[in-house]
């Protein structure tokens, strides 16, 4: 009896050796693989997190920084054609309204200080003609002067908020100016005429939130061209014509008197509309 106990032993031990040795290897394999899928998994999600943490911080850095504006700016021209004296002879002129429409990119570079990137382009008008008779000692033509352009212009600047937690702002910045115009001086004589003018444009405005990401602001500025002479400018004068016969005429230049010496430039009265990429910036003046 004893040694059919043993037999038994002998037995179960043979067919657990047999199942240990088929299967084994097998739970072994199939163990190492799910360790292996769980590390893929692991690294797989680590990665996909880095991803996210990467694509949010390239988000981050355009919603934080980047702002697009559209704006519609009323203009008021002054030059060589206006009443002597910056605006201020008898009044301004109402043919010299005028207008620019702009496009801007704006993004932030400190707490209360943004870039400003803009392309413009718009009419630039001036007649003096109703005022010339005032403005001359004689009734004499040489005072009569008008023009009407096309401009195109490009300009970078600088937005500071002095204020913290309000949309108060001063800009200032330079200004590239192109101008294709038709002009007319002292009556008789008519062209067409390119002209350039480097300017410095400065601005003070106050922008309103209307909501998260949607600004208005408006505001007040002053563009002063920094020369005045023939091909750059923006009214096309002091100007050199050219007769039927080739002969120069010198319009406006040294040493005429009726010349206004100030340079060219214009007021502007403007709204802006813009859309900022952001959330609200809490350690920022604005934004």
């Amino acid at each position: 009896m004893k040694h059919v106990k043993n037999n038994k032993r002998l037995l179960l031990g043979l067919v657990l050796s047999v199942f240990i040795g088929i299967f084994l290897p097998q739970a072994v394999e199939a163990a190492n693989g799910l360790y292996g899928k769980r590390i893929a998994y692991r690294s797989s999600y680590r990665k996909y997190r880095a991803h996210r943490a990467t694509r949010n911080i390239y988000r981050n850095y355009y919603d934080w920084d980047f702002t697009t504006a559209f704006t519609l700016d009323g203009l008021y021209y002054y030059g060589d054609v206006e009443n002597r004296g910056f605006a201020m002879f008898n009044g301004p002129i109402a043919d010299n309204l005028c207008g620019l429409g702009k496009f801007s990119v704006t993004h932030r570079v400190g707490n209360f200080t943004h870039m400003r990137y803009t392309i413009a382009g718009g009419v630039i008008n001036g007649d003096n003609t109703k005022y010339a008779d005032k403005m001359a000692t004689t009734n004499t033509p040489l005072s009569y002067r008008n023009f009407h352009s096309w401009v195109v212009n490009g300009s970078v600047g600088v937005e500071i908020y002095p204020v913290h937690n309000t949309g108060f702002y001063l800009y200032a910045g330079f200004l590239f100016n192109y101008s294709n115009l038709d002009y007319t001086f002292w009556k008789i004589y008519h062209g067409k005429q390119e002209c350039f003018l480097p300017m410095i444009p400065l601005e003070v405005g106050y922008a309103f939130r209307m909501s998260d990401n949607w600004y208005i602001n408006v505001h007040l500025g002053w563009t002063q061209g920094l020369c005045d002479k023939d091909g750059w400018s923006l009214d096309g004068f002091p100007h050199k014509h050219v007769l039927s016969d080739g002969t120069e005429l010198t319009m406006g230049l040294p040493p005429s008197s009726y010349v206004n010496k100030m340079a060219d430039g214009w007021f502007s009265l403007g709204i802006t509309v813009s859309y900022t990429w952001q959330k609200k910036c809490i350690t920022c003046n604005f934004h």
